[in-house]
């Protein structure tokens, strides 16, 4: 028997989705321009990722949650497995243990899988034009 997380798994691979640490920004980052040019407020429903094109639509999948968000910034700036920095109203889908700051250090980050936006560069016909 085939198992369907596996086979999911690989299907995934073979579109080029990402499996990283997803980090959250928030507060300090209140009142500042995007790398697309938007304010960014406590109201942002966006995600930072390093290369993929401002303004894709992405699926972002957590073990508590998935979201379908748009790449609004550049970043996250830390480690290689960090591959997405989500604004405090994504990471309240996908982060399980929650987020925030105690003691005046930020804590929060969630193991996640960015899929949708390599689809937009991809040279394979039959994913042209799927974003």
């Amino acid at each position: 028997m085939i198992d369907p997380i596996r086979l999911l798994l690989a299907v995934l691979a073979l579109v080029g989705a990402e499996v990283g640490k997803s980090t959250w920004y928030g507060p300090s980052f209140y009142g500042q321009p995007q790398a697309n040019g938007d304010i960014y407020t406590p109201d942002t429903f966006g995600v930072a990722h390093k290369t993929i094109t401002l303004g894709t639509t992405v699926v972002v999948v957590s073990r508590c949650g998935a979201v379908t968000v748009e790449v609004t910034d550049r970043g996250p700036y830390g480690p290689p497995d960090w591959i997405i920095d989500a604004s405090p109203r994504v990471a309240a889908v996908l982060f399980c243990g929650g987020y925030g700051h105690y003691n005046g250090v930020a804590y929060g980050m969630e193991r996640v899988m960015v899929v949708g936006g390599v689809w937009k560069h991809s040279r394979n016909a039959m994913f042209r034009g799927i974003e």
